[in-house]
């Protein structure tokens, strides 16, 4: 007796589940087969079910092949992933290493110009501080030495006008001397006791 078959949704069936196209066209035709040689018997059934475990293990197996060899392909991938990631990682970190020493040596120079620049700067300005202060220190030493010899002949002229002065007091006061004398013996010739005086000598001569 032959027995309906829908060979399509079979394979259909079989491909949903994972099952090879091919394995699963092949599990289709023999069911077909089987089914147009008329009703199974009990062996039939057997040995389909035992092809289908067999046809099951080796999907199984398939299956963890191909999960295998993903895993290996994903393992490969990640670890040549990490091992690029890793070299551009050594790339980066060593051109930042030598930015920041380039950045370093170029602030370092800028710092040692800008130091020498003020020590220079600095220099020039102590320079001509000094030169004024010296300028001035002589400009006043000049100054005060002309004040000094300018006084000092002030002071001397003064000295002896002062000596001039006392020289000539000295002189006025032996002149007054002698003028009080001259007004006391004027003064005795020309008052009556003089003329006394001088009649007495008459007389006695």
């Amino acid at each position: 007796m032959t027995i309906p078959f829908d060979t399509l949704a079979y394979t259909h069936t079989l491909r949903n589940a994972g099952v090879d196209p091919q394995q699963a066209d092949a599990h289709a035709e023999a069911l077909v087969m089987a089914f147009s040689q008329g009703v199974a018997t009990r062996g039939d059934l057997t040995d389909l079910g035992l092809r289908q475990s067999a046809d099951r293990a080796r999907m199984g197996k398939a299956l963890e092949d191909r999960i295998a060899d993903a895993e290996e392909t994903l393992n490969s991938r990640i670890t040549q992933a990490e091992q690029v990631l890793g070299d551009r990682i050594t790339v980066v970190e060593k051109a930042l290493s030598d930015r920041i020493t380039r950045v370093e040596k170029t602030l370092n120079d800028r710092i040692i110009l800008v130091e020498k620049t003020l020590n220079d700067r600095i220099t020039r300005v102590e320079k001509t501080l000094n030169d004024r202060i010296t300028r001035v220190e002589k400009t006043l030493n000049d100054r005060i030495m002309q004040v000094e010899e300018v006084l000092g002949g002030r002071i001397d002229a003064l000295c002896e006008r002062v000596a001039r002065l006392e020289r000539e007091f000295g002189e006025l006061r032996l002149n007054m001397r002698w003028g009080f004398v001259v007004i006391g013996l004027l003064i005795l010739l020309t008052s009556p006791m003089s003329t006394q005086l001088a009649e007495a000598a008459g007389i006695l001569h």
